[in-house]
């Protein structure tokens, strides 16, 4: 039950995290409209905010030796929920990319796959593939149900008010995963030396280059529909 329990919890947490990450490329031409910010701060943020999640994996990893799986989880899930927070009331361009970058990458470094993967590997062990196959599909339904239900949100209650509602319902569900999950098993300080990254480096280049390619899908996706003369729920 409790492994179970965990498993379910790892589909939620993704669910939560991959959503409110990958749904930017939905709020960009409303975005850009509301705020008066162009294109390119957009994109600028976007670009930092993935360097941000990118660099801050290392200290990631070490965090996840020593305070636990739980407690990285439950922070970055409250920070990228807070960033949609700080994005629907900022007014200034540089407010918008700082909190995009800072709150936005830091919290999908902490909230997503790394972070996910080793909470459900120490309770599973090399038994973990069914949990972890479970736990991915939040994954896809993140990327799925967020963006629809933004663009659905828009019309009615407006830019500012959709990125609040989505961080509202990414700190519920934060709040109910830090109630329910039990203390992260396997927290120890490490006592060899430093991790060797040797033979790694093609897996990195590979994970590197399909980050980047879908990154562009997502991101530039909004504005090919409209030149198409689609519109952005159709897209």
């Amino acid at each position: 039950m409790r492994s179970a329990r965990i498993a379910w919890a790892g589909l939620a947490a993704m669910t939560v995290s991959f959503g409110l990450n990958f749904t930017m490329g939905v709020f960009f031409a409303p975005t850009a409209a509301d705020y008066g910010i162009s294109a390119a701060a957009m994109a600028v943020a976007a670009a930092l905010g993935t360097t941000v999640t990118g660099l801050a994996q290392y200290p990631i990893g070490w965090l996840l030796d020593r305070i636990g799986a739980k407690a990285v989880l439950i922070g970055g899930l409250t920070l990228i929920s807070s960033s949609s927070l700080v994005l629907s009331v900022v007014t200034r361009t540089w407010e918008f990319v700082a909190a995009y970058m800072v709150l936005g990458g830091l919290g999908f470094a902490a909230s997503s796959t790394l972070t996910v993967t080793t909470l459900i590997g120490r309770v599973h062990g090399d038994q973990a593939g069914p949990s972890l196959a479970r736990a991915a599909l939040g994954i896809n339904l993140g990327q799925l149900i967020t963006p629809w239900a933004a663009t659905a949100l828009f019309d009615p209650i407006g830019v500012r008010a959709t990125y609040a509602l989505l961080g509202a319902v990414g700190l519920g569900v934060t709040a109910y995963l830090a109630a329910r999950l039990p203390a992260s098993p396997g927290v120890r300080r490490p006592t060899g030396g430093a991790e060797s990254l040797r033979g790694r480096g093609k897996l990195l280049v590979a994970l590197g280059l399909h980050a980047a390619t879908l990154y562009v899908v997502i991101l530039m996706l909004p504005k090919h529909a409209t030149e198409l003369g689609w519109n952005i729920t159709a897209a």
